[in-house]
C-alpha cells in the first residue's frame, strides 16, 4: 500500500529508440526519457503509517540511457545539470536526505540508506583531503595505499575523521600489497 503522488501538471514520456536481447540475456538498449512539471512528489505509506514529500529534481529535463551488448551503460542527461551541487545537497542537507530516509523505511531499507550515505560521505571527504580530481591522481602506489587505507579504515565515520600526516599500520600494510600488485608478484 505504497502510494506517490505527483502534481496534475506533471508529464513523463518514455521513448525506445532498440531494445533487443538474445537467449543468453545479451541485447542492446537504447531509451530516451523526458519529463516536466514534476513538482515534489508526496508519498505515502498506508499500513506503516508514513508519509514523506520527495527531494524537487529538476522540473525538466531528459536522459537517454543506453546498455551496449556487453553491458555497458551510459547516461545523458539533455540539459548540462550540476549532479555534484546536488549530490553534496543530498549528503549535507537533512531536509533532502531526511526524506530519502523516510521513503527508504517505507520500503524496508532504511539501514542500507543510511549506511550509504555515510560511506558517500567518507568518500567524499577522502577525494576532497587527497585533493583527488581524477582517477589518475591515484596512480602512484603511496597515494593509491593511503586512499585504500583511508576508505577502509573510515567506514562509519560520516566522512568526518581527519586523516593523520604520517602513513597509518594499515596503510602501510595496503602499500605492500599494492606495490607487489604492480610489480605483478
Amino acid at each position: 500500500s505504497l502510494t506517490m503522488t505527483l502534481p496534475p501538471s506533471a508529464a513523463i514520456r518514455l521513448e525506445t529508440h532498440e531494445a533487443m536481447i538474445n537467449a543468453e540475456g545479451i541485447g542492446r538498449t537504447h531509451l530516451h526519457a523526458t519529463w516536466s512539471g514534476l513538482g515534489r512528489a508526496e508519498v505515502v505509506h498506508a499500513e506503516k503509517q508514513l508519509a514523506t514529500v520527495l527531494p524537487e529534481l529538476p522540473s525538466e529535463g531528459g536522459v537517454t540511457l543506453t546498455i551496449g551488448d556487453m553491458g555497458r551503460v551510459t547516461m545523458e542527461h539533455d540539459r548540462n545539470y550540476d549532479l555534484l551541487a546536488f549530490g553534496n545537497r543530498l549528503l549535507d542537507d537533512e531536509a533532502i536526505y531526511g526524506h530519502l530516509i523516510v521513503f527508504a523505511m517505507m520500503l524496508n531499507m532504511e539501514e542500507i540508506l543510511v549506511k550509504l550515505l555515510d560511506y558517500a560521505r567518507v568518500v567524499r571527504n577522502i577525494v576532497r583531503s587527497e585533493n583527488v580530481a581524477e582517477p589518475k591522481d591515484i596512480i602512484p602506489a603511496k597515494r593509491m595505499a593511503r586512499f585504500i587505507a583511508r576508505l577502509l579504515a573510515e567506514i562509519g565515520t560520516d566522512g568526518k575523521f581527519e586523516a593523520p600526516e604520517e602513513p597509518s599500520a594499515l596503510e602501510e600494510a595496503v602499500f605492500h600489497i599494492v606495490s607487489r600488485v604492480n610489480e605483478a608478484e
